[in-house]
């Protein structure tokens, strides 16, 4: 027993947890990259707060930053494969970063174009 709670404690921190550490100034580079990637009339780099989740720790917010797109797309995205979920704030969508691995960056601008697509 003891030596599986010190392999946990000692272990690599799982994936999304490697992202919750995230740098923000990493977050906002990876942000602005899949912006350009989408294109400015579609896409948007934004400093943005994430929230911790599961009522874990409540009140507790995390600087981030997110990919700004039109709320249009909420939808489409949260249907699509694999669903995206984000948050409408002042009419855009946010798509935070902090719970998406940096190895799914490709996979979540593809999701946008495709959502993108569907809506005109």
């Amino acid at each position: 027993t003891l030596a599986a709670l010190e392999a946990t404690v000692r272990g690599p921190l799982p994936p999304v947890l490697e992202s919750l550490a995230a740098r923000p100034e990493d977050l906002l580079a990876r942000a602005r990259r899949l912006a350009a990637s989408l294109g400015a009339d579609l896409a948007e780099a934004v400093v943005s707060e994430a929230a911790v989740g599961g009522g874990g720790a409540p009140g507790v917010v995390l600087p981030s930053a997110a990919v700004a797109v039109p709320a249009r797309l909420a939808e489409p995205l949260r249907h699509g494969e694999p669903p995206v979920m984000g948050r409408v704030v002042d009419g855009r969508l946010l798509l935070d970063l902090v719970a998406v691995p940096p190895e799914r960056d490709d996979d979540l601008a593809e999701a946008v174009r495709r959502a993108a697509k569907v809506q005109h």
